[in-house]
């Protein structure tokens, strides 16, 4: 429908036009008579140039009208939070194998095809956020391995190894980083390469609780990526809380817990 004329009406307008010939204006000498009434000539010319000038109008609004349509449903496009966002698509897969087991201390060393795969992706994550902070706090700095990780992120983040993340669902609570108070890479870490190299061997790593580890080390250091990559120009950083709030949607699972400070956040 369009200003009052659906297809129908426009179609019909199109099959009036066509039912005018040449003869209604110049008869055949057959047609004429008193049995054969004649047409209105210049008048049934006239019909017809009001039928174009309608369908002509009628045609112009349905133009214009699709054009304004076509402004109005325009999609305006921002950076989108790629990091977050596949950080959210993990955790919802974590959420879902909560399903089939359920998160508690007996159960943290169940191990699964579920829970390789999500090891797997978030500790790979975890490579790429990790490599994207460096490069951002040290960019002449190497940073080919964990090792050269640490040295960097230690050095901006001295507290990383005492952040502890979350499942308050089920009251879980875990420092996935606390390995770096030593000298030894993170227990998940170490399992994540055994898995991907050995699989045979150590298939038995891949566990609920190396899995919600290697997540909860990826919320950090993707928390700690858009303190930075969302600060306005001239702020070198954003306070957690704000990074949080920017950060959508919410976690459904994993939490931050100590200095944090926000609407999903728990107290100490």
């Amino acid at each position: 429908m369009e200003n009052g004329h659906d297809i129908r009406t426009v179609q019909g307008l199109l099959d009036h036009k066509r039912r005018f010939h040449d003869y209604d204006l110049y008869p055949r000498p057959e047609q004429t008579g008193s049995c054969h009434p004649q047409p209105a000539g210049q008048s049934t010319a006239d019909k017809e140039a009001a039928s174009d000038s309608e369908l002509d109008e009628i045609f112009r609004l349905i133009l214009v009208r699709r054009c304004r349509a076509h402004v109005r449903i325009m999609i305006h496009a921002t950076e989108g939070k790629l990091h977050w966002n596949y950080f959210i698509a993990l955790e919802r897969d974590l959420e879902l194998a909560s399903r089939y087991v359920e998160f508690c201390d007996q159960n943290l060393k169940v191990y699964s095809i579920e829970f390789a795969h999500l090891l797997f992706a978030a500790a790979s994550e975890v490579d790429v956020i990790a490599k994207l902070l460096c490069q951002r706090l040290k960019p002449t700095a190497r940073r080919n391995n964990i090792n050269d990780y640490r040295r960097i992120l230690l050095a901006a983040f001295p507290h990383l190894p005492t952040e502890q993340v979350t499942v308050r669902r089920y009251g879980l609570d875990f420092r996935p980083w606390s390995n770096w108070t030593g000298t030894t890479n993170p227990v998940w870490w170490r399992s994540y390469n055994n898995v991907k190299h050995e699989r045979d061997a150590h298939f038995n790593e891949a566990t609920l609780k190396n899995a919600l580890n290697a997540l909860g080390a990826l919320l950090i250091l993707t928390n700690y990526h858009y303190s930075y990559a969302l600060a306005p120009t001239g702020t070198h950083r954003l306070m957690p809380i704000d990074t949080l709030n920017e950060l959508l949607p919410e976690p459904a699972l994993l939490y931050f817990r100590g200095d944090y400070s926000s609407k999903y956040t728990n107290p100490k």
